[in-house]
């Protein structure tokens, strides 16, 4: 399959890597639809996009199950088919867990499993029909080693369930030709929080830096490009998930 006849949906496309996720495939001839939760960010980024004929922009909230199956119906009417999801919404929050409330656990599960869960059974059903595709999830590296120094439970709880997930559906659909895999980073600078002290680096990264949203694109472009790694959560941490430090 040639990349200028792929589609890839990329939730919470208004973030910084969301945007820049968007513009990468857009300049590799993908199709792409992104999902955005406001008209106000829908429009504000439109503004700064050049190449729009192969972008489709939507509104909403990738938990509902309606408006995941109404997007779904828009991106095949629009580019014919879905091949792949790039599931970057997942919050993140550190709290101890005795400040913890019900309304931070449902927007977690909402916002990590519940919108993982719509978005990748619609997917995967059309990816059925056309024999293939692909879905990649940005979680967290504390998940894959929680620290006493970050207190995030509840971030662990939701964000190791999608690391099953993912582990399930690309052993339930490997001979189907679909592949599931996540990416796990670590903290990523970004223009939003460029100016960090050396103790919080220390804190968070083993290796004297942190990453940025280029490391986290050209990990999810390598899954993009392989037919054939599946299953895996691949951390982008500069080590910290390797082991305390």
């Amino acid at each position: 399959m040639k990349p200028q006849q792929r589609t890839a949906v990329i939730t919470n496309a208004e973030s910084c890597l969301g945007k820049a996720l968007v513009r990468t495939l857009l300049d590799e001839h993908y199709n792409v639809i992104g999902i955005f939760s406001s008209d106000e960010h829908m429009q504000s980024f439109l503004q700064e996009l050049d190449n729009k004929t192969a972008f489709l922009p939507v509104t909403g909230e990738s938990h509902c199950t309606d408006f995941a199956g109404q997007l779904m119906q828009q991106g095949i009417i629009r580019f014919g088919n879905i091949d792949i999801i790039i599931h970057n919404s997942g919050a993140f929050l550190s709290k101890t867990y005795e400040k913890t409330t019900p309304d931070d656990f449902m927007h977690l599960i909402n916002s990590n499993i519940y919108s993982l869960f719509n978005l990748s059974q619609l997917a995967i059903k059309n990816m059925l029909k056309n024999h293939g595709g692909k879905i990649i999830v940005v979680t967290s590296c504390i998940a894959l080693q929680p620290s006493q120094k970050i207190p995030a439970a509840l971030s662990v709880l939701a964000k190791e369930g999608v690391h099953g997930l993912v582990r399930a559906l690309a052993l339930e659909y490997a001979k189907k030709n679909i592949r599931v895999n996540a990416v796990a980073p670590g903290y990523i600078e970004s223009p939003l929080n460029t100016e960090l002290n050396q103790d919080f680096i220390n804190l968070v990264s083993p290796a004297d830096k942190v990453g940025t949203i280029n490391d986290i694109i050209e990990s999810i472009r390598f899954l993009l490009k392989s037919d054939y790694i599946n299953g895996t959560v691949m951390p982008v941490d500069g080590g910290y998930s390797a082991g305390n430090w």
